[in-house]
């Protein structure tokens, strides 16, 4: 399974629960939640028992953000190796955090 939590300024960008669009590495998603009040984002994938562990590259989610001003802006991705509470890709077989680094995006708004 996959965990993703984004973050967000809610005073250059918003985001709806609409603008989360599933990728279809996973066939369930059981969590997408869009905070754009607190530019919070989190969405969980998981393979359920029907479907073979997924192995490759693929698209997780597709976010779509509207921009309510220009200027300058990240949207981060809440990680800490090691920690399983925030951005993590878990590996069936040992049901452990394989996930090593993320990279945030920069992005200017005009």
């Amino acid at each position: 399974g996959t965990d993703l939590s984004l973050k967000f300024d809610p005073n250059i960008f918003e985001a709806t629960s609409g603008a989360v669009i599933r990728g279809r590495i996973y066939s369930e998603y059981p969590l997408i939640d869009v905070n754009s009040t607190k530019g919070l984002i989190s969405i969980s994938g998981i393979t359920s028992l029907r479907q073979s562990n997924f192995n490759g590259q693929g698209i997780f989610a597709t976010v779509n953000f509207r921009a309510k001003q220009a200027g300058r802006s990240t949207v981060s991705v809440d990680f800490e190796k090691g920690k399983t509470a925030d951005t993590n890709v878990v590996e069936a077989q040992t049901a452990q955090d394989i996930l090593e680094k993320v990279t945030n995006l920069e992005l200017v708004i005009r």
